[in-house]
């Protein structure tokens, strides 16, 4: 049995002083009194909903052989728990990479951060709304195709992000609904009609808010406006890198929000974790100049994004929106947990939860991370 000696626990129900976890068979068995002084602070491991890859490889292109290695690396930030992002490519490579993480879910997975699940971004996107992503990878809805890949992916297909506006999206919403997948509206141009529409068939949550969607006019809420003042939709808070959105616009979506509708996520991409340098990525040249990612896509100057790790991220939401400690563990643990309906196993520091644990110092640099009882 292993025992882990904080001063500070925050369970995601509950925050506890002075105790001892006791770890066996990778699960949390008991909690007792830790007679002693620590400063160190326990908080359940990060699940990341929306993640590429990072460190020189995605969930697309990088061959199968190198899943292992990508996991261990997303385990160095604090991710214990994920979804493999997937997002437009050409439909040869987006099949392939569905039967590519789903083996992988069912025959391997064991080392690093576990892969619960995919997520697909895409196809069925606006183009008016790209992002870094193609045009020519963007599609009309097909139920055809989406059943093939449902059947292709044996079960593991989570979450999807779909503009809910394009015709037909009723029917996928419903199909999704029907396979229990996570509908969230993203690179979209919906209007506040067609969001409330698309909830009525299941539509839940907003991905990465403020970046490619329809944004907020005082006569029309759309998307965004939806994303900050629907209390039904959960929304996703990516990267809170200070460069491509104001801090002080993050600030105004925690208090609107709350952290019981927000998710942390990384939307992490090839570039993160890599030094200075050019990149391409999503078949464009990117340069990384002092960690920072520069790039014209789409014939227009954009801003520059950082790619960030999970425990940069949280660091970065805390510092600009004044959220606590136990703030993050809502919105990178808990929500998460409950929205892929594992919150009885996962989300949570508490008896029988899987120990899936990240030990932080009193400035909140991580320092260990244990993943179903096992130091990564």
């Amino acid at each position: 049995m292993e025992k882990i000696n904080v001063g500070k626990l925050i369970t995601g129900k509950r925050i506890l002083e002075n105790k001892t976890i006791c770890i066996d068979n990778g699960k949390i068995i008991k909690i007792e009194e830790f007679d002693g002084t620590s400063d160190l602070i326990a908080i359940p491991g990060f699940i990341d909903m929306h993640n590429h890859g990072g460190y020189g490889m995605d969930y697309v292109n990088t061959d199968l052989s190198s899943y292992e290695d990508l996991q261990k690396k997303q385990a160095s930030e604090g991710i214990t728990s994920m979804l493999a992002t997937v997002s437009t490519s050409s439909l040869e490579k987006l099949n392939d990479s569905l039967i590519k993480i789903s083996s992988y879910i069912e025959k391997e997975n064991e080392d690093g951060a576990k892969i619960l699940g995919i997520h697909m971004e895409g196809p069925f996107l606006s183009p008016l709304h790209l992002g870094v992503m193609d045009k020519n990878s963007m599609i009309s809805v097909d139920l055809d195709l989406t059943k093939k890949w449902l059947e292709d992916a044996k079960g593991h297909i989570k979450f999807m992000t779909l503009a809910p506006e394009l015709d037909d999206s009723d029917k996928l919403l419903d199909l999704l609904r029907e396979h229990e997948i996570i509908a969230s509206a993203g690179h979209s141009n919906a209007s506040s009609k067609d969001i409330n529409k698309a909830i009525g068939h299941g539509l839940s949550q907003v991905t990465h808010m403020f970046n490619a969607m329809r944004p907020l006019h005082h006569r029309e809420l759309g998307v965004l406006g939806e994303a900050l003042t629907n209390d039904y939709l959960y929304s996703e808070m990516a990267g809170c890198d200070e460069c491509s959105i104001d801090p002080a616009i993050w600030k105004m979506a925690f208090k609107l929000k709350t952290p019981h509708k927000m998710i942390l996520t990384t939307d992490a991409m090839i570039l993160k974790g890599l030094p200075n340098g050019k990149y391409n990525c999503m078949g464009r040249e990117i340069e990384m100049i002092d960690g920072v990612a520069f790039t014209d896509y789409h014939g227009a100057s954009r801003l520059p994004g950082k790619p960030m790790t999970f425990i940069e991220n949280i660091r970065n939401v805390m510092k600009n929106t004044g959220a606590t400690l136990e703030d993050i563990v809502l919105m990178s643990s808990v929500n998460p947990a409950k929205r892929l309906k594992i919150d009885d196993k996962k989300g949570y520091l508490e008896i029988n939860y899987d120990a899936d644990i990240n030990i932080l110092d009193k400035d909140n640099n991580l320092l260990y991370t244990y993943i179903e009882g096992v130091l990564q």
